[in-house]
């Protein structure tokens, strides 16, 4: 799916094993892990892939785990590059720039053999760019998680609520939000707060 500003890839793991993350699916209830993709989509290919190396370079110096330094991949559209940082827990995030690629979404991507014709008939998706991506943590994990954002991707706080603001009678929670430079990428990180119940945190 690729509305306005916003590209959104379904993807089924046939084999849990090949994939390190795999193991989160053979898990009860849902998954514990997720990748969040940042696409710099900048025409500065210059600018761009000194940004790219410098970010990767900051988070290293900085105490962050690279999962995979940068590699390309290259097809007839083009290269792209790629990088994966660690955060919280098991997450990681997953650098794409593509700047320098032309083609359909990223290498490897191709037209599907047949068109689906009932796709005309379909509505639109409604779906003009992410918001946010919330990141939850056990009590006290918060503000460490929000830090590393500070501390590594060079983000910045943007927003901070407590229990006293979010509650009900029966459940709270505390919720720090980080962002980008461009405040484009909207990270809540929250955290349960005492109640008569768990938290919603907690529940889902």
């Amino acid at each position: 799916m690729e509305p306005a500003e916003v590209s959104v890839l379904f993807v089924l793991r046939w084999k849990t094993n090949s994939s390190p993350n795999g193991s989160a699916l053979r898990l009860p209830n849902v998954a514990v892990d997720f990748i969040t993709v940042f696409l710099f989509s900048s025409t500065r290919l210059f600018e761009e892939t000194l940004f790219t190396v410098f970010l990767l370079a900051r988070a290293k110096a900085r105490g962050g785990k690279i999962v995979r330094d940068i590699w390309e991949e290259t097809d007839g559209g083009g290269t792209a590059r790629f990088a994966v940082v660690q955060t919280f827990g098991d997450t990681t995030h997953t650098f794409v720039e593509r700047a320098n690629y032309h083609g359909l979404f990223l290498p490897g991507y191709k037209p599907p053999i047949q068109k689906d014709i009932s796709l005309k008939n379909l509505p639109p998706a409604g779906l003009d760019f992410v918001d946010h991506c919330v990141g939850n943590q056990p009590d006290d994990a918060m503000v460490p998680a929000s830090d590393w954002y500070e501390k590594s991707l060079m983000f910045h706080r943007f927003w901070s609520v407590d229990d006293k603001q979010i509650h009900t009678e029966y459940s709270a929670l505390r919720s720090i939000v980080v962002t980008n430079y461009e405040e484009t990428i909207k990270m809540p990180i929250n955290e349960p707060a005492p109640g008569k119940k768990k938290s919603q945190i907690q529940v889902i």
